[in-house]
């Protein structure tokens, strides 16, 4: 296993609130000089909105894809119970053709029951950049950081994507879409 001690300790802590964190494609590029052929190509499996291949990643992007399918499974469960449909035609079953998305089923009730999608969103953020901080227990140095590190900046990346000003917006726009295609069809 290789040890990354200079290129971890220039990684700066990140918190959950911070805004002005690197851009997860700009961490990838500095990370892909530092980091051996094989972590090299590990390091960008380890996505938010990865694909699952099914268990063939190795540790420690398998323990972070098998938390966000697990994590998504749970949230489509309880959305589709909620919308009255059956929900076996949602989930993703993980390499051995199951499930186990009962320790997330929670979360997804908290955040599907949320007062707004924003503070649904922001429960399943913090979930994700809590799994992330415990990758890096008891790892010191190691690709088990930078990974962690790299979800981290997934996470914050995400949270910047969020705001009250265009979410408005685009609220309103559906909503006169909506309208719109309401009363086209009614005329008719």
């Amino acid at each position: 296993m290789s040890r990354y001690y200079f290129f971890v300790a220039t990684l700066p802590t990140l918190r959950y609130e911070d805004r002005d964190a690197q851009d997860p494609s700009d961490f990838l590029e500095v990370a892909g000089d530092h980091l051996d052929k094989d972590d090299a190509e590990l390091l960008p499996l380890a996505r938010i909105d990865a694909p699952d291949a099914g268990g063939s990643e190795p540790e420690p992007v398998r323990s972070w894809v098998d938390f966000e399918r697990d994590l998504r499974n749970a949230l489509a469960k309880v959305r589709a119970q909620r919308a009255g449909k059956e929900v076996s035609g949602f989930l993703r079953e993980n390499g051995a053709g199951e499930t186990n998305m009962a320790a997330y089923e929670e979360l997804a009730r908290e955040a599907v029951a949320a007062e707004s999608p924003l503070t649904g969103e922001d429960l399943i953020n913090r979930a994700r950049f809590a799994f992330a901080e415990e990758l890096e227990v008891n790892h010191f140095f190691d690709i088990d950081v930078i990974v962690a590190h790299y979800i981290k900046l997934q996470v914050i990346a995400r949270r910047k994507t969020f705001s009250r000003s265009e979410g408005e917006k685009r609220f309103a726009a559906i909503s006169d879409q909506i309208t719109s295609e309401y009363y086209q069809e009614t005329k008719v």
